[in-house]
C-alpha cells in the first residue's frame, strides 16, 4: 500500500470516528460500555484526538499526491 493511500485511509477514518463522537455530544446520546456509562466530555476530548490524526492523516495524503 502506498503512502497516500495509507495516509488518506487513516484520515477518512478517524475523520468519521470524530463526526460521531460529535454527533454524540450535539445530539446527547448515552454510551455505556459494559454496564459503565461514558461521561461526555470523553467524546469532546475524542473528537479533539481524532480531528487532529484526521487533519494529518488527510493533509499527509494531499501532500502525497503533489509529489506524484
Amino acid at each position: 500500500m502506498s503512502q497516500k493511500a495509507f495516509s488518506l485511509t487513516a484520515g477518512v477514518l478517524f475523520l468519521l470516528v470524530a463526526l460521531g463522537h460529535f454527533l454524540r455530544i450535539v445530539f446527547g446520546l448515552s454510551f455505556v460500555v459494559q454496564g459503565v456509562s461514558v461521561p461526555m466530555w470523553a467524546s469532546a476530548i475524542a473528537v479533539v484526538i481524532t480531528g487532529f490524526l484526521a487533519y494529518h492523516g488527510l493533509r499527509l495524503a494531499r501532500k502525497s499526491l503533489s509529489r506524484v
